[in-house]
């Protein structure tokens, strides 16, 4: 089931958030993209830049299932681990 995208945005945190792609626990004051979704409940899902940008460059790397195009939880993690850019 593909999730409704209710709205999304860029912020800056006012506490510490998990991003959904890598996994990596950010500091309140970071800058990440935060989308409010709908399936069968409304959730806020968070991503780091990094993954944000990732997610909507290389999207046949990451999706799970590039048809329903949607994204999972730690999505992004061994692709960035594979690629140097974090541990």
């Amino acid at each position: 089931m593909k999730m409704d995208v209710l709205g999304s945005k860029y912020v800056r945190t006012r506490k510490k958030h998990q991003c959904m792609g890598c996994l990596r626990v950010f500091e309140k004051g970071h800058k990440m993209h935060v989308a409010v979704c709908v399936d069968d409940r409304i959730m806020r899902t968070y991503l780091c830049r990094t993954c944000d940008i990732l997610i909507k460059t290389d999207k046949d790397e990451i999706f799970v299932d590039p048809c329903e195009g949607y994204y999972h939880e730690g999505c992004t993690r061994e692709y960035l681990i594979d690629k140097g850019i974090i541990k």
